[in-house]
């Protein structure tokens, strides 16, 4: 943990593309966690109370959309950034969604995943 810096839980089970955002996201300014399974980043979740998540939403056992739900129902003010290398309007579909349901801030983003948007998504 980095005191002072925002911290961001990152959920991909693609591991390499995890650390890969990870490593993106603390050359912006972020205290970042990487997890490669659902389980494990509601485990993250609960310990360290970030206030940004990065969620992949075609996982296996819970998917993305599902997690991101159970994100806003830990804790309403996270904001969390939606990533998918597939069908775009998934994401878009999830996004509306969560927002219907939730004042979160919810963002959609397409992999491959630049550092600008990751940046812009995360207010940075």
């Amino acid at each position: 943990m980095i005191a002072g810096l925002p911290k961001l839980l990152i959920v991909d089970d693609q591991k390499d593309l995890a650390v890969s955002l990870g490593a993106i996201a603390s050359t912006i300014g972020f205290d970042v966690q990487v997890s490669t399974s659902p389980v494990e980043f509601q485990k993250l979740f609960r310990a360290t109370k970030p206030q940004y998540a990065v969620i992949d939403i075609v996982m296996p056992n819970i998917d993305g959309i599902e997690l991101a739900q159970w994100t806003f129902n830990e804790s309403p003010l996270t904001n969390i950034v939606l990533i998918s290398g597939y069908n775009p309007y998934w994401g878009f579909s999830a996004r509306k969604l969560l927002e219907s349901n939730s004042p979160t801030n919810v963002t959609f983003l397409e992999k491959p995943v630049s550092k600008s948007s990751l940046q812009s998504a995360l207010g940075r």
